[in-house]
């Protein structure tokens, strides 16, 4: 009896660290990364993952329930954010240019602003990321990348 309640126990607290804010997604980012993120968006605790050196904070926006990422450096300075659209909030060309080449897909349409402001916009497509600039042109000299994220 006493070796099941220690189990129980031990199973208690490795269930409660692994809720803590901070290392939701496995990894624990900087003080200053969190620090950034908790003032910019206080009522928010997001998902925390690496991606190189840099840490990424994955969430759902409560307003319009679409996925947002924000990447920062280890000081906490943005490198990139990245928000998922609603169906044509944005440039009518991307709609256009997607239902021409794969007109029997649903796809989902993604706006990402650099650290310098320079608006874009992407679509994963399979293990590619089809690019557009920031009015909706099709970019083919970009080398395909593979997706940011998962289906």
């Amino acid at each position: 009896m006493k070796k099941l309640f220690l189990l129980f126990i031990t199973f208690y607290i490795n269930v409660a660290i692994a809720q803590t804010p901070a290392m939701v997604g496995g990894i624990e980012a900087p003080k200053e990364v969190t620090e950034k993120f908790t003032k910019q968006h206080p009522e928010i605790t997001p998902n925390w993952s690496k991606e190189n050196k840099n840490y990424k904070a994955t969430y759902e926006d409560p307003k319009t329930a679409k996925q947002v990422i924000i990447v920062y450096d280890k000081n906490g300075e943005v490198i990139r954010k990245e928000s998922e659209l609603d169906n044509m909030d944005y440039p009518k060309q991307i709609h256009e240019y997607y239902s021409k080449n794969y007109p029997e897909e649903k796809y989902k349409t993604w706006s990402v602003q650099d650290h310098t402001g320079v608006n874009s916009y992407y679509v994963n497509h399979g293990p590619e990321i089809i690019w557009f600039d920031k009015d909706g042109k099709y970019i083919p000299d970009q080398k395909p990348k593979k997706s940011f994220r998962k289906k």
